[in-house]
C-alpha cells in the first residue's frame, strides 16, 4: 500500500491496491469529484444497499437510489489541486470512480498503455505519471480467497447451481451466498417472430427489478472481526454499512443457515427486521438485494454493425471504448468541466464542492476488443464485439460467459438476444444464450417417378439396330464397334429432399437483417 495510508485504515482492511493502473474497459461506473480515499472506499462497500442519485450533476438515473454492487474503484489524485473556494481541492483528494466489475471481468490498463481514463483528469504526459502513491486501482478484497476457499470447498451456489455469480462482498466474513436470482428466459427463442425483431424494444420492461439478486452474508467490524452480541440498532448499522439490511424474518434468514458465510452463528439467535427492538441482544446476519447492470441497448443491430466493421484492436478501442471520448474529454478537459459544474453549484448553494456525484452508473463502452489466444489486449488478432461486457467474448472464462448470459436473458428482450445470435460472425453466442439452431426448411419430396418399363430378357448382342438396343433395359450401343452390348449396372440413386438454402445445415446460423 502507499506509505501515507495508515496501517489500520478502512481502505487497507477491505481492499487490495494496484499502483498506476486503472479499470478502463468493460464496466459500469459511478464518478465523484473531489473525494478522498476513505469516502470512496466506504461508498463502494455500501453501494449495493443503494446510493442516492438525486444530487448527481450528470446522472442519467432517476432521482432516488440505485443499488449496484461495487467490486472495485479507481482513484485519480489531483495533479495540481486548487485549494481556494469553491473547489477546496488537495493532493489527498481527487476523482473517485466506483466500478461494477473487477479485473476478472473487465480490463486493466497502465497509465502508459495507450489511452486510459486518467487522461480525462490529467494534463501531464503519461511518462510523468503516476505522480502520486495514491493513484491506482482498489479492488474489494475477496474474503474467500486462497486457503480459505480450499478449506470451505466452495464451488458456487448449491441452491442455484450457478457458479458464475461473484460471491465477493465487502466488509463480510466469507462473502455473500445467493439464495435468489432473477428469472431468465427459458423458452426456446424463435428469432423469426416479429416480436423478436422490434429494434425499439431491447430492455426488459421490468427494468432494474428484473436484474435483482438476493443473498446473505455475515458482516464484520472495521477491524475485520466477527461481531458479538449486539443490539438491533447496532446490527442494522453493521448491515447497512456493508451494503445490506436485516433479513425480513426468520424464514428469510434461514436461507443462509449452513451456507458457510462465516462467524458460526448457526443455531444462535440472530436479528431480523420483524424482531422487537427490546428483545435480548442477538448476533447480526444480513440479507442484501442488488442489481447487476447489463447494457441491452448496446446490442441493437446498428451498434452490432458498427462494432463488426472495426477490424483491429486500435480501431475498436479508439472508436468503440471510452477512448473515443479523448477529443472531447482528454488532456484534463473533463476535470475542467467538473470544476465549472462545481462553481455553478456554489453560486446557488454556497457549499464547497466535496464528494460531488458527477456520473451515476454509466457505461462508456459501445464495443470491446476480444483478443485471440496468445495476444494481448491492445493488439494482434481478435474480434470487436458490441457492448461493455467481456462475457460476450468467445475465449472468455466460461463462468464470465455464463454470468453475461444469465444477466442478458434476465434484463434484455428477445430482440436484443436475437440481434446477437443471428448476426454473421456471432454464431458462437447461440448456445451460450440458449437459442436453438434454426432448422432449414426442406422442400417437399417430389412425387416418385413411375417405374421404368421392363422388357423380357434378351441377349444384347443379338440386337442389330441402335434404336432397338437403347430401348432395352440393360443394353447399350457401342458406337466404335457399332454393336449392342450389355451395359454395366449403375449404382442406384436414392431420391433426397433438397433444402431452400444448401448452406443451412445443422450448426449454420441464419442471418436476419
Amino acid at each position: 500500500m502507499p506509505p501515507n495510508i495508515t496501517a489500520k485504515s478502512f481502505v487497507q482492511s477491505f481492499f487490495t491496491f494496484s499502483w498506476g493502473v486503472h479499470l478502463t474497459e468493460g464496466s459500469t461506473s459511478r464518478t465523484y469529484y473531489n473525494a478522498d480515499l476513505t469516502f470512496c472506499a466506504q461508498e463502494c462497500i455500501k453501494s449495493a444497499g443503494g446510493l442516492p442519485t438525486a444530487n448527481a450533476a450528470n446522472a442519467s438515473s432517476p432521482a432516488g437510489t440505485v443499488k449496484v454492487r461495487c467490486l472495485s474503484f479507481d482513484f485519480y489524485p489531483f495533479e495540481n489541486p486548487i485549494g481556494n473556494l469553491p473547489l477546496v481541492e488537495s493532493f489527498q483528494r481527487g476523482i473517485c470512480t466506483l466500478n461494477s466489475n473487477n479485473r476478472d471481468t473487465a480490463r486493466l490498463r497502465n497509465e502508459d498503455e495507450g489511452f486510459t481514463n486518467a487522461e480525462w483528469y490529467y494534463y501531464s504526459h503519461f511518462t510523468k505519471r503516476p505522480f502520486s502513491p495514491l493513484s491506482g486501482y482498489y479492488e474489494v478484497r475477496d474474503p474467500r480467497g486462497g486457503a480459505i476457499a480450499n478449506f470451505l470447498q466452495y464451488a458456487g451456489n448449491p441452491l442455484t447451481g450457478l457458479e458464475s455469480v461473484n460471491h465477493v462482498w465487502g466488509q463480510s466474513r466469507w462473502g455473500i451466498f445467493h439464495y435468489a436470482l432473477p428469472p431468465v428466459q427459458t423458452n426456446k427463442l424463435d428469432c423469426t417472430l416479429a416480436e423478436n425483431k422490434n429494434q425499439n424494444d431491447l430492455v426488459n420492461p421490468g427494468g432494474a427489478a428484473s436484474l435483482t439478486y438476493s443473498g446473505g452474508f455475515c458482516p464484520v467490524s472495521d477491524d475485520q472481526h466477527c461481531p458479538g452480541l449486539v443490539t438491533k440498532l447496532q446490527a442494522t448499522a453493521l448491515c447497512q454499512n456493508a451494503g445490506g439490511r436485516l433479513c425480513n424474518d426468520i424464514a428469510e434468514a434461514s436461507n443462509i443457515a449452513g451456507a458457510k458465510t462465516g462467524c458460526s452463528f448457526d443455531g444462535w439467535p440472530v436479528w431480523t427486521a420483524d424482531a422487537p427492538s427490546a428483545s435480548p441482544d442477538a448476533f447480526p446476519r444480513c440479507c442484501a438485494d442488488y442489481w447487476q447492470p447489463i447494457d441491452c441497448v448496446a446490442y441493437s443491430q446498428a451498434n452490432i454493425k458498427l462494432c463488426s466493421e472495426l477490424k483491429t484492436a486500435s480501431t475498436c478501442v479508439n472508436q468503440g471504448s471510452s477512448a473515443r471520448l479523448a477529443p472531447q474529454w482528454g488532456m484534463g478537459n473533463l476535470l475542467v468541466q467538473f470544476r465549472q459544474t462545481c462553481a455553478t453549484q456554489f453560486l446557488t448553494t454556497g457549499i464547497p464542492c466535496r464528494d460531488m456525484l458527477m456520473f451515476d452508473w454509466q457505461s462508456w463502452d459501445v464495443c470491446i476488443w476480444c483478443p485471440a489466444p496468445g495476444y494481448g489486449p491492445s493488439g494482434g488478432a481478435g474480434q470487436c464485439l458490441p457492448g461493455s461486457d467481456f462475457g460476450v467474448c468467445a475465449k472468455s472464462d466460461p463462468l464470465v460467459q455464463e454470468s453475461f448470459a444469465q444477466r442478458m436473458k434476465a434484463g434484455c428482450t428477445g430482440t436484443a438476444i436475437c440481434n446477437l445470435v443471428t448476426h454473421k460472425g456471432y454464431g458462437f453466442l447461440q448456445a451460450l444464450l440458449g437459442v436453438p439452431t434454426a432448422t432449414p426448411t426442406p422442400r417437399p419430396t417430389p412425387y416418385p417417378l413411375p417405374p421404368a418399363t421392363t422388357l423380357a430378357p434378351v441377349a444384347c448382342p443379338s440386337i442389330a439396330k441402335r434404336a432397338a438396343c437403347t430401348a432395352v433395359q440393360g443394353c447399350g450401343w457401342n458406337t466404335a464397334a457399332k454393336q449392342c452390348r450389355t451395359a454395366p449396372t449403375p449404382a442406384p440413386v436414392q431420391p433426397t429432399a433438397s433444402v431452400v438454402n444448401p448452406t443451412a445445415q445443422p450448426g449454420f446460423v441464419p442471418y436476419y437483417e
